[in-house]
Order: structure tokens, then sequence, then C-alpha cells
């Protein structure tokens, strides 16, 4: 067996012993963690932020575990990613995406509309087919918009040129 062959055999080993036998871990320090939260949220993959910030995954597996303040901050990063993509989701249905509009829809239906329930197919908005979502759409469109001040949404009309 060559050198190179018995080097990656020996941190394959040592992968496996660390995965598979109770090692203390270190934790991450207050800074790292404020650190390790900020590359989060400007959209670094947690692989990628341990790899800038020069540690591992499982220090951060063992922080979160040990650290419910760093626990409760991660979560509340997380949701805020979410609430960005939802954002995106929302600007792209109203500039005119059917597909954003669709699973914004499908996901957020306004609270005016009737609630389904799995006993109500094939109706149910799950089992709608996107043409006929819009056509749901079209139908309470008017009723929604009786219910929006002038001025909350563009007025259609002649643009000029």
């Amino acid at each position: 067996m060559n050198s190179e062959a018995s080097e990656t055999a020996v941190s394959d080993g040592t992968v496996n012993h660390l995965l598979t036998t109770r090692v203390i871990q270190p934790v991450l320090t207050k800074q790292e963690q404020m650190t390790y939260l900020q590359l989060l949220s400007r959209g670094a993959s947690p692989a990628a932020a341990c790899l800038q910030l020069g540690f591992g995954l499982p220090v951060v597996a063992t922080t979160i575990e040990q650290d419910q303040a760093f626990q409760s901050l991660l979560a509340r990063v997380n949701e805020l990613l979410s609430q960005n993509v939802a954002a995106a989701l929302y600007r792209s249905a109203m500039e005119g995406s059917v597909s954003a509009q669709t699973f914004y829809l499908k996901n957020r239906p306004p609270p005016e509309w009737p609630t389904l329930n799995s006993n109500d197919s094939p109706t149910a908005i799950e089992e709608l087919t996107d043409d006929e979502l819009i056509v749901q759409f079209r139908k309470a469109a008017p009723a929604l918009l009786a219910q929006l001040a002038p001025g909350d949404y563009p007025q259609a009309g002649p643009t000029e040129t």
C-alpha cells in the first residue's frame, strides 16, 4: 500500500472514530457565534461559514446543543432568511410570474376565500390546476380590489410614452 493510500485510510478511520464515539467537542465563543450568524445572514451556507472561520460543523452542532441562547439566535436568523425568500416570491408574483402567484396563493390564500379541507375535493386548492386557480383568483379579484382604498394598487389605464 502506498503512503498516500495509508494516509487516506488513517483519515477515514479517524473520521469514522469521531463520528461513532462521543468525543467532547469545543464550543464556539460568543464572538465566533456572532460572526457565524452574520455570515449566515449574508447568505453563506453553514459549511461555507465554518470553512471561512476555520472550524467544522460538529463544533456548531455542539454549540447549538449546549447553548440555548445561540440556538434561539440561529432559529431567528433562519426565520429572517425565510422571510427574505417569501418577500422575493411575493415580488415575483406581483411582477406577473404565474408560477409565483400560484405558489403564493396556494400557500397563503386571502382570508376571505373559503377554507377548503380535504373532504371538499375535487375543488380543494391543492388539487386545482394552475389555470383553475387563476380562474378562482379572477372571480375573487373584484371583491378583493373593492376592499382596498384608492391608491393602494396601481390603476390600469393608458400610459404615456
